[in-house]
């Protein structure tokens, strides 16, 4: 079954609501969903994906209640967060959630992805390059001793 996330549309979540729970790590769903948006519009959640499937469904995944936001220091660090809400305009929506994880479908890149990794790349080779380099002058300098010393 097809769907866009957040990351890809803007998808309205106003006539959502709880369905029913997933279990599954932060890390799992950044992987398969992308970044949770940016604000959730609630001090209860702390992340929370927004998904749009072909037929019209929309399926809502935070968590609830249990992290930072809510809790405070006592609340869940978001990448702890092993327990989620689902929701949705259909009662189905665990069950999208539940065949969507287990196809393993990811979202298309958006450009700001395909940025952000090209960033990456670059930064890491600039860090390379400056490893690189400070080994060579290291083993210059190394060699500049031995001849004064020779």
């Amino acid at each position: 079954m097809k769907y866009k996330t957040h990351n890809e549309k803007e998808i309205d979540i106003t006539d959502t609501r709880g369905r029913g729970d997933l279990t599954a790590t932060y890390g799992q769903l950044v992987e398969l969903f992308g970044e949770p948006m940016d604000k959730t519009g609630c001090d209860k959640t702390d992340a929370e994906w927004a998904l749009q499937y072909e037929n019209g469904a929309i399926v809502t995944i935070y968590n609830w209640k249990n992290g930072k936001n809510y809790c405070g220091e006592e609340g869940l660090a978001i990448e702890d967060i092993d327990t989620w809400s689902v929701g949705g305009n259909t009662s189905a929506a665990p069950d999208f959630v539940d065949r969507t994880i287990a196809s393993g479908r990811k979202p298309t890149p958006t450009p700001d992805d395909k940025m952000k990794d090209i960033k990456q790349k670059i930064v890491s080779s600039i860090l390379l390059l400056q490893d690189i380099l400070t080994k060579v002058d290291e083993d210059q300098a190394a060699e500049q001793v031995k001849e004064v010393t020779v």
